[in-house]
């Protein structure tokens, strides 16, 4: 029950209140589209769907919980990319019914500590005071969207509430299908080389840079067993491995 539990905690905040802080609008050199700074852009549009089964969160399969077709990361030779996350309809439908079955209360979980160590740091105006404000702020400062946030659907309403009553999430949860993040923004690619291997391989950097100066969300490009490209997006502080693969 505690790992169900935990699952279920960790996916409503990944994509509610964590996972928008770790797309952050791309640092300087890439702002320019024509001519990047030590790095370059795809030669055409690349897009990379989610693979459920390689992409893992605090040590947990979450791939699984998001739709493959409906998720994916897009770059552009324009320098701008796309990434969109988007919870699968079936998962949102049953989320009510697996609370009773397993007698879970999401309510005694209190999410203020959460936001004060990941959010407010990076964005100080965001509160759980104000749910609709924080987000609308996410989108127009960051371009992130949370996608199905409809304000008029009365689950909405309810976790709304609750954030900003108690700092935490209801006790039950009637969440509308098509819930998930938008992330419109730049990037720049560079090749790299390992300082032991030697091996050079290519990343894509997005979003902003924590205290040591390395940047929260770095993607990195490979092939998987079946030679199809990929991309990981891993994510330090939340131990993420987000993966896409082309087709």
């Amino acid at each position: 029950m505690k790992r169900i539990e935990r699952i279920i905690t960790v996916v409503l905040l990944l994509t509610v209140l964590v996972l928008p802080v770790t797309f952050l609008t791309a640092c300087d050199e890439s702002e320019e589209t024509e001519d990047p700074v030590d790095g370059y852009y795809v030669e055409k549009t690349e897009r990379y769907y989610l693979d459920e089964l390689s992409t893992v969160v605090l040590d947990l399969p979450l791939g699984l919980l998001f739709d493959p077709y409906e998720s994916y990361f897009e770059f552009r030779p324009d320098g701008t990319m796309k990434i969109r996350a988007i919870l699968k309809s079936a998962m949102l439908a049953n989320i009510s019914s697996i609370l009773v079955k397993y007698d879970i209360d999401l309510s005694g979980i209190n999410l203020q500590s959460t936001v004060d160590t990941y959010v407010v740091e990076l964005m100080p105006s965001f509160t759980l005071k104000d749910i609709p404000f924080s987000l609308r702020l996410l989108d127009a400062t960051l371009g992130i969207k949370v996608l199905g946030f409809d304000t008029e659907h009365k689950g909405i309403r309810e976790l709304c509430d609750s954030l900003a009553e108690n700092a935490s999430l209801p006790s039950t949860l009637d969440l509308p299908a098509g819930l998930g993040l938008e992330y419109e923004g730049t990037y720049v690619m560079k090749d790299l080389t390992s300082v032991t291997t030697g091996k050079v391989y290519k990343a894509a950097f997005t979003g902003g840079s924590a205290e040591n100066g390395e940047p929260y969300g770095v993607m990195t490009f490979g092939e998987n067993a079946e030679g199809k490209k990929t991309v990981d997006l891993h994510v330090e502080f939340i131990k993420a491995d987000v993966v896409g693969v082309a087709l």
